[in-house]
C-alpha cells in the first residue's frame, strides 16, 4: 500500500511537470490573445489541484513514522501498566 502510494505520488509530480511545459507552450503560442489566456488559465487551475493532492500526499506520506511511533507509546505504556499491577 505505501509502495502504490509513492508511485501515485510519483505519477502526480510527473503530471505537474507536464502541464508546468505544457503552461509555458501555451503562453509564447501564437494563438488569441483571449484564447490563450484562458487556456493558461484552465491549466493553472488544473496544476494547482494537482499540487494540493501531491500535497496531501506528502502530509499522508509523512505522518505515517508519528503514527507507529504512537502506536508504539501506546504499547510500551499499556505493558508499563500491567507490569506495573502484577
Amino acid at each position: 500500500m505505501l509502495g502504490k502510494k509513492k508511485e501515485h505520488l510519483g505519477n502526480l509530480k510527473i503530471l505537474w511537470a507536464e502541464l508546468e511545459w505544457e503552461i509555458a507552450e501555451a503562453k509564447v503560442s501564437d494563438a488569441d490573445p483571449d484564447m490563450k489566456y484562458h487556456h493558461v488559465n484552465d491549466l493553472q487551475c488544473k496544476q494547482y489541484l494537482l499540487e494540493q493532492e501531491i500535497d496531501e500526499l506528502e502530509h499522508e506520506l509523512g505522518m505515517i513514522p508519528l503514527k507507529l511511533m504512537l502506536v508504539g507509546f501506546v504499547i510500551f505504556v499499556i505493558g508499563m501498566t500491567i507490569y506495573m499491577m502484577s
